[in-house]
């Protein structure tokens, strides 16, 4: 690939490229995050240009509203601002209808005094020529006097504010030091930043139903798993829920029964194939490519999903432990930490394919694609509509069925082989990438291996016997 001179652009050894940026320290908080790492899971120079061009617009879009409207933004003046005037029991707010036109006068000179002013001629005058650490105290002396003067009200609830307020209220009496408190607060910082990189740093109330729905679409589109991007739009929803009823606003949450598409290769429906259907299938493949015949072996015997095979690399696949490692890579994400794991490939013909394909591939090197075809973004979508149709055309999938059968039912169809067996189900957890509960499910110890391997060779016995 030919040189790019391109802001924050970063390459691998392998030579795909990415983005890679400092969040300023003034603006980290209204951000979520201390850096911006995108991939762009491309080496194509157009391709590049094209998503760096799309990307940098929008953290410099995402930096501009951060500083203007986050952190150190008028809202946590305001909220100090306030804070300070209710302990010196002044007034506090513009709904406040006790305070007389004389009260609010008198409390004006109170401000003053306390800030060692005179007159707000003075205050004037100091802001103007102050010092950026003393500008800030200034500002809260300003805004104290606009609220006392009944002249400020609570700032718009921006997406920022509403997060920052909704977080600081879920905090209450909890260790906000605790591990899990600090990874909820990250995430749902992560989450919002890229709400607003998006859409920018909205008022919540005038979000609208397409912006919701842009969004939904933006996280399908960026292979997130369909759990993944559920638990997101619900917490969104959550949020705009708590600042509807802060900001007393009565108008339609626009986060409200939106449908996330679940891909086939994440059917959560849990419809298994029959053991004779699976033996049928894998008698029918002659019909589809040599990718798809290679995958389909492949999910059978092992159980996987469709995402993990189709995104294996080369050096993926170990032919003399007869494994393959399940890790995140540059073609595709997992669905969770625990779905990194080592892999037994327990049929003979699965690792003659795989045997084969890494001799003919191996000069592309360890990151190349195991299958050139749906290696790449959105080739597992591709490989599931494609094998649908072929599960389909041989009958054993009906479309028009309340759960139709898919390429992912087979994943079901050896977890029921596993539950048959009687393994233990810490292990068949292992096998298959759900939470053990065990941290020895994240390494690939010899002795793990065997058990693995021992469950697996059984199962397989079962399904294809």
């Amino acid at each position: 690939m030919p040189s790019l001179s391109l802001p924050y652009l970063t390459t691998t050894k392998t030579g795909i490229c990415g983005y890679r940026r400092r969040v300023p320290d003034g603006i980290r908080d209204a951000v979520g995050k201390t850096e911006i790492v995108k991939s762009f899971e491309s080496s194509d120079a157009k391709v590049v240009k094209l998503r760096h061009a799309e990307f940098h617009a929008g953290v410099e879009r995402m930096f501009a509203q951060a500083k203007t409207s986050a952190g150190i933004s008028s809202d946590l003046v305001f909220e100090a601002a306030v804070r300070s005037l209710t302990a010196r029991g002044l007034p506090s707010g513009d709904a406040n209808d006790k305070w007389s036109a004389a009260d609010r006068s008198d409390a004006v000179d109170i401000v003053l005094a306390d800030a060692g002013m005179r007159s707000l001629d003075e205050l004037e005058e100091a802001l103007e020529v102050a010092a950026n650490g003393e500008q800030a105290k200034l500002r809260k002396v300003s805004t104290e006097i606009a609220i006392v003067q009944g002249t400020l009200s609570r700032p718009k609830p921006k997406l920022t504010y509403c997060l920052r307020l909704l977080l600081e209220d879920r905090a209450r009496g909890r260790d906000t030091q605790r591990e899990d408190w600090v990874r909820y607060e990250r995430e749902r910082k992560r989450i919002v930043s890229e709400l607003i990189r998006k859409i920018g740093d909205k008022d919540i109330t005038t979000v609208s139903r397409a912006d919701a729905r842009s969004f939904l679409t933006h996280l399908e589109k960026d292979r997130y798993s369909a759990g993944s991007v559920k638990k997101q739009i619900a917490f969104m929803k959550a949020m705009f829920d708590f600042g509807f009823h802060e900001f007393e606003h009565s108008g339609v949450n626009p986060w409200g029964k939106l449908k996330v598409v679940v891909a086939e290769d994440d059917d959560e429906s849990g419809v298994s194939f029959d053991y004779a259907e699976v033996r049928t299938l894998l008698s029918k493949v002659a019909a589809i490519n040599d990718d798809l015949q290679d995958i389909i072996r492949l999910l059978a015997c092992t159980g996987a999903r469709l995402g993990e095979i189709c995104g294996l690399e080369l050096g993926d696949v170990d032919l003399t432990a007869n494994t393959i490692s399940l890790r995140y890579n540059s073609i595709r994400r997992l669905k969770n930490k625990k779905s990194v794991r080592v892999v037994p490939v327990v049929d003979d013909r699965a690792l003659a394919a795989l045997g084969a394909r890494i001799r003919r591939f191996e000069a592309a090197g360890r990151h190349a694609p195991v299958f050139p075809r749906y290696g790449r973004r959105n080739g597992s979508a591709s490989a599931s509509a494609a094998l649908g149709k072929w599960l389909t055309k041989i009958k054993l999938r009906d479309p028009k069925a309340e759960k139709p059968k898919t390429t992912h039912s087979l994943r079901h169809t050896f977890k029921d082989a596993l539950r048959e067996l009687g393994v233990h189900r810490d292990l068949a957890n292992m096998l298959q990438g759900h939470t053990a509960g065990d941290v020895a499910s994240d390494y690939g110890s010899s002795e793990l291996i065997d058990a693995k391997r021992d469950a697996a060779q059984k199962a397989w016995l079962l399904i294809f016997g």
